[in-house]
């Protein structure tokens, strides 16, 4: 089941991170943040959803640039995430 979870992760990464239609993004913001929050919550033991560091930080950088280009804020969904352990400057 983690390898399931962790596709479709990969798969709502990779729509977001290649679509650069500005509601497409915007609208991507809590897709993202769910990948984390809630799967890694509740679905994986002592993992994530994206258990790859650089992963993490690939979609934290995508966030960063919403909020720089779109001024969408994103600040929140990156320091909800330091509440699971990962650590990102906000």
């Amino acid at each position: 089941m983690e390898a399931q979870v962790e596709s479709y992760a990969r798969e709502i990464c990779g729509i977001s991170l290649t679509n650069a239609n500005v509601s497409a993004r915007i609208n991507a913001v809590e897709p993202l943040r769910t990948c984390l929050a809630f799967f890694g919550a509740e679905l994986i033991e002592g993992g994530r959803c994206l258990p790859a560091t650089a992963q993490r930080e690939s979609v934290v950088n995508l966030l960063r640039s919403i909020q720089l280009e779109h001024s969408w804020p994103c600040d929140s969904v990156i320091a909800s995430w330091n509440g699971f352990g990962f650590l990102f400057d906000t």
